[in-house]
């Protein structure tokens, strides 16, 4: 976990004080499985509010958080790192993505440069989230989305623009909210998507 690199004794808690960060390595621990845990339940469609006591208890022993995803009055800070590190910890690679897709890296490459794939680069190397895959496929119609999505948004902002429910794709279908990968999966109109990514 992250507290490997930031542990007391090895100067963590130092390093941590001259970055401005009040949260202990634990604190950003117990924040990066909750982030990592939420993703999970996201990205599979999972609503705790509709789920009955038994699919919950499995969703427990499983490992999956159905819990609010931070405590009330958690640091935003401590909440912002746990938050990005878990979009990290489960984005996969430029080689991944291709044995995913079925193509080869260069492609991916091509793609990530014409922005039909969503990617960061953290440390220098490609890493591409999670919520633009659908099993061994992209989720259908995202390419002309994030083709929209202004190339200075924040990588949270634009997870969260997927993954979150949006009121005004409710409305086009006068239903509960959506997310727009929920609303891509559903086969629904893909343009809806990507004019949203636009105003984004």
């Amino acid at each position: 976990m992250l507290s490997r690199e930031f542990r007391v004794e090895d100067g963590g808690a130092e390093f941590l004080r001259r970055h401005k960060i009040s949260a202990t390595s634990e604190e950003l621990d117990e924040a990066l499985v909750r982030a990592i845990a939420a993703r999970r339940v996201m990205l599979r469609g999972l609503a705790p509010s509709e789920l009955t006591e038994a699919e919950i208890e499995v969703l427990r022993e499983g490992g999956f958080s159905v819990e609010p995803r931070f405590p009330a009055g958690q640091d935003p800070i401590t909440r912002s790192i746990g938050e990005f590190a878990g979009l990290i910890k489960t984005s996969i690679r430029v080689a991944a993505a291709a044995r995913r897709l079925s193509v080869d890296a260069g492609r991916i490459r091509q793609r990530l440069r014409e922005r039909s794939l969503y990617g960061l680069r953290p440390d220098g190397k490609w890493l591409l989230p999670a919520f633009q895959f659908d099993g061994d496929r992209m989720v259908p119609g995202i390419a002309e989305a994030l083709k929209r999505l202004h190339p200075e948004l924040h990588p949270l902002e634009v997870e969260a623009f997927f993954l979150e429910p949006n009121e005004e794709l409710a409305e086009l279908r006068e239903g509960d909210p959506i997310s727009p990968r929920d609303w891509l999966l559903a086969g629904l109109d893909p343009a809806a998507v990507a004019q949203l990514a636009a105003e984004l």
